[in-house]
């Protein structure tokens, strides 16, 4: 029952002629590298397409798409009553350090912990690729950062703060008897049908929720759907009321571009743009690395899956138009 269904009949609220141009012009992009493209309209998929050498059942490698799955697990629990996001979280390298251990799960789901932590993928030497690709314990890079600015009161983007989320996930849940390293496919995964999904941990076993997760753009789509139903799935609560609302809420310090490990599509002050001009406000994202897509749009009940290797160049002003040309082709 949860499995989306495939739209064979044709849509008179979806200009098809529309969506095939841009996804032609799409895949006809050399420097956008685009893998898959999947359009799912009221539930149900009214285009997909991949690149040679991938198909529907091919897992893509999430990059920070992961961090919004992080979030996603963090409401599961959240459901169950074993977090208060608005407590402190119990990080045990805070507790005799009087300014870190006031800490919220709030501060850390919208990156406004204030903890320093270079994230420069070019550097080898950068906090972001010590924790990839040399920690045995990636959110204990996080924990262990100095605090740079008062809690809540600075937002800046940090894999580390993700990953340490996902090690006081596992304590949480360890501490209520919960097999954390099941909890995503039990609380989420399972439930809305997504079985591709892998979640790839570091050596002290907390999934890499910042970046290592890979699933089919399907299951992807699936996964958007949640958010894009308020939590809701197949009739199954799985994530708490006003969750979906939450993670799309400004963090305050953000300047309106990004809420709960979700980024958003607001402008912000001093004109900054919005990532995608054709698409409402409303619209938020799980973004990626390399051009890594789930767009959700509450107002047509609309999520797009893109998957791609845009390198050498910002993915997201090379997506937008094709995001835009979707969004505009249908109603």
């Amino acid at each position: 029952p949860h499995a989306m269904a495939n739209s064979s009949a044709a849509r008179d609220d979806v200009d098809y002629a529309a969506i095939d141009r841009a996804i032609e012009t799409a895949f006809a992009d050399d420097v956008a590298a685009t893998r898959a493209i999947l359009i799912v309209k009221d539930g149900a998929i009214i285009a997909e397409r991949y690149a040679d050498g991938f198909d529907a059942e091919t897992r893509f490698l999430s990059w920070s798409m992961a961090k919004s799955v992080t979030a996603s697990m963090v409401g599961a629990a959240v459901l169950r009553g074993f977090i208060d996001i608005n407590a402190p979280a119990p990080v045990p390298e805070w507790r005799n350090d009087e300014a870190r251990k006031t800490i919220t799960w709030n501060d850390l789901l919208r990156m406004q912990s204030g903890l320093a932590f270079d994230e420069a993928y070019g550097d080898p030497r950068s906090d972001v690729s010590e924790m990839l690709f040399r920690s045995r314990d990636a959110g204990g890079v996080a924990a262990n950062q100095a605090l740079a600015h008062s809690p809540g009161t600075f937002w800046s983007y940090s894999s580390g703060t993700t990953n340490l989320l996902q090690r006081t996930l596992r304590e949480t849940l360890e501490a209520n008897d919960v097999n954390y390293h099941a909890f995503a496919h039990e609380a989420l995964l399972d439930p809305i049908g997504a079985s591709s999904f892998v979640l790839e941990p570091d050596s002290s076993g907390v999934f890499i929720g910042s970046s290592f997760i890979y699933a089919t753009a399907r299951d992807w789509a699936k996964f958007g759907l949640l958010h894009l139903n308020g939590g809701v799935y197949g009739g199954m609560r799985l994530l708490p009321e006003g969750w979906s609302d939450y993670v799309a809420e400004p963090a305050p310090a953000s300047d309106d571009f990004y809420g709960a490990q979700f980024w958003l599509n607001r402008p912000g002050e001093n004109g900054r743009p919005k990532y995608i001009p054709g698409a409402p406000d409303e619209a938020y994202l799980m973004a990626g690395h390399e051009g890594q897509y789930v767009l959700i749009a509450p107002d047509k009940n609309l999520i797009i899956v893109r998957a791609g290797m845009t390198r050498g160049a910002e993915p997201m002003p090379i997506v937008a138009p094709t995001f835009a040309a979707i969004y505009a082709a249908i109603e």
